[in-house]
């Protein structure tokens, strides 16, 4: 008796002679070199991407598997380590979990905190990092307020980067240690409390600012020599008589330290 027909050896059509098998095999491989395969609404990485949570089993991140890089994180447990600074009417205090800056009544009334350099967290422009910070003010009008890395936006002579209010808007900053560059954000009402991020990838020499996870502005630029030996900035002050306070309510910050 002959031989059965194996079908994965026939070909395609009789103007084909491409077998069965392996038309299989090289349509599995298109699907397999597809970055895009599975993202339709509802299939698996679609699903994947889109949950509030990705959940695994307790344990089952191996430690290796963190990036190898600087972590800091405080919700201001104390001021022990940081830089606090006020002058006229201005006023600094913890009110867990979170610090409250204040410039009293007075006119030019200027609270602002600091961290000191530890020998290897500070801002560093040839690195790449991650800052991440929880931001409510007071009020909206007659103040200039201040958040990020590095030096303070007043303008010392010295560099970072972060976002910062001018009476009635907000913008992202960079100073290089000449001058401070700045961009506008619309549509924030930072009288609610908003996180703020700062993404800076060194190689681009780009800074991608988010707010509440949604990106609000990027500016790029090739600094010199950082110079500033602190790591994080806060401080607001009054341009007009009246209560202005800054509300932080947690820092967090990824840092690359190669």
């Amino acid at each position: 008796m002959a031989d059965p027909i194996v079908w994965g050896t026939l070909p395609k059509a009789q103007d084909d002679a491409q077998t069965i098998t392996e038309a299989i095999a090289a349509a599995i491989a298109v699907h397999n070199d597809d970055p895009t395969a599975h993202m339709d609404t509802g299939q698996s990485i679609d699903v994947h991407r889109v949950n509030g949570m990705i959940d695994h089993p307790a344990g089952s991140v191996a430690s290796d598997k963190l990036p190898q890089k600087r972590f800091v994180a405080t919700v201001f447990e104390s001021l022990t380590g940081w830089a606090p600074y006020k002058t006229g009417t201005g006023n600094y205090y913890l009110n867990f979990p979170g610090v409250v800056f204040q410039t009293g009544v007075t006119s030019g009334g200027l609270a602002m905190m600091l961290t000191g350099g530890d020998g290897f967290s500070n801002f560093d422009a040839a690195k790449d990092f991650f800052f991440k910070t929880t931001v409510r003010l007071l009020t909206n009008a007659s103040q200039v307020a201040w958040w990020g890395l590095g030096a303070d936006f007043l303008g010392d002579g010295y560099s970072g980067c972060g976002f910062k209010v001018l009476n009635g808007s907000l913008y992202a900053y960079y100073n290089d240690n000449t001058a401070v560059t700045t961009t506008a954000i619309t549509g924030i009402t930072f009288t609610d409390a908003h996180v703020y991020e700062i993404r800076y990838t060194a190689a681009s020499h780009t800074f991608i600012f988010y707010v509440d996870g949604v990106q609000v502005a990027s500016m790029t630029h090739t600094f010199g020599t950082p110079v500033d030996d602190s790591l994080f900035t806060f401080g607001i002050q009054s341009s007009a008589s009246g209560a202005h306070n800054l509300y932080v309510a947690d820092v967090v910050a990824e840092l690359s330290v190669i």
